[in-house]
């Protein structure tokens, strides 16, 4: 999802903090030549080894510093504007004071965060909140003394024109989706794997009809760059066996969820058996015990593991919340897909944190 949104807004900004990738070989990826692909294939995978980093993200990574921009480029001059309020206490003092003039809640402009391209969305959010007073901002802080002159630029440079704040409103209603779609795996107390197949698809409806609308049509080129590689990650889904958890509906889920199971049969230890202690009680009371236990080792060398499967799909739906504390309720009735659940259920969906519920 955040790939998809990196492919959208790189497509859309012709400045290089849109093409470059996130490592350290100063690679461009937005350059048109025959290596395109295969440099567009290397950035996507430094990005993906910055999103697994454990290391939290400092100010100075959120983004580095932008000040010029090439015509035409809204987002870069977007950036721009913010840097410059951002590193000048005076700017803002000020901005905070044009927001109370305006009558405006004082929103802080914030940055976009390099490593998650769907913070875009939040990034313009801010600024569109804070539209009047950002126009005005740019059209009377150079005459402030209550505000630092620039060095090569003035205020003014930054203004946002009408047909750009309207360009600024679809962007943001592109960047929408996968921003809502990466909030869905936000849970912090559930497993979240299973939604990526389904979130993953909608995704990709939505887009789809984006795209078909006259509305989007100046972003249409983006929004398919979006598709194609949301589509691209989607295929990948089909080299793991993890998904078949959302794939009840689908014919293939139900085959790899059979195989995985006789796998995890196929291993399964025998539990060994615990015979009742044999208490010195009345008459009878240790051919009695003796008889239980022996019952209870005939069923276990008796037990079928495919009944237990197929009880289970057998079984009626039932409406879950909680599905990691359902299968601990469950553990005894179905012991080997209770097993299973441990392992793949605690896998997370994304990159969000959250916690392995089984631990608890």
């Amino acid at each position: 999802m955040h790939l998809a949104a990196k492919a959208f807004l790189q497509e859309i900004c012709p400045n290089s903090q849109f093409k470059r990738s996130n490592g350290n070989n100063g690679k461009e990826t937005g350059a048109e030549d025959e290596n395109e692909n295969e440099a567009g294939e290397a950035d996507d995978e430094d990005w993906v080894n910055a999103m697994q980093s454990e290391e939290p993200a400092t100010e100075g990574e959120e983004v580095e510093e932008v000040e010029e921009f090439e015509p035409g480029d809204l987002l870069g001059k977007v950036l721009a504007l913010i840097n410059q309020v951002r590193i000048s206490p005076q700017a803002q003092t000020y901005f905070e004071t044009v927001c109370k003039e305006e009558g405006l809640t004082p929103l802080q402009l914030i940055k976009w965060i390099r490593t998650q391209w769907g913070s875009m969305y939040d990034l313009i959010e801010h600024l569109v909140t804070n539209q009047a007073a950002v126009d005005k901002f740019c059209l009377i802080a150079d005459a402030s003394s209550k505000v630092p002159n620039l060095k090569k630029k003035k205020y003014s440079d930054y203004t946002i024109s009408p047909n750009e704040w309207e360009m600024l409103d679809l962007i943001q209603e592109v960047l929408k989706e996968p921003r809502e779609a990466q909030s869905s795996f936000s849970s912090e107390s559930g497993p979240t794997v299973w939604r990526v197949i389904p979130t993953l698809e909608l995704l990709q409806d939505c887009w789809e009809t984006l795209a078909k609308m006259k509305k989007f049509e100046k972003l249409k080129v983006a929004i398919e760059k979006g598709l194609a590689k949301l589509r691209k990650y989607y295929t990948l889904t089909d080299q793991s066996n993890v998904y078949f958890i959302a794939l009840e509906y689908y014919e293939l889920g139900l085959k790899a969820l059979e195989d995985t199971f006789d796998k995890y049969a196929a291993a399964e230890v025998p539990m060994p058996s615990h015979e009742s202690p044999v208490k010195d009680g009345g008459y009878g009371d240790a051919m009695m015990c003796k008889a239980v236990n022996a019952r209870k080792e005939r069923e276990r060398r008796g037990h079928n593991p495919h009944q237990e499967l197929q009880n289970y799909l057998d079984s009626p739906l039932e409406d879950v919340i909680d599905r990691a504390k359902w299968w601990g309720h469950h553990s005894t009735q179905y012991p080997i897909f209770s097993h299973m659940a441990r392992d793949y259920l605690a896998i997370q969906g994304s990159s969000t944190p959250s916690e392995r519920s089984f631990s608890q």
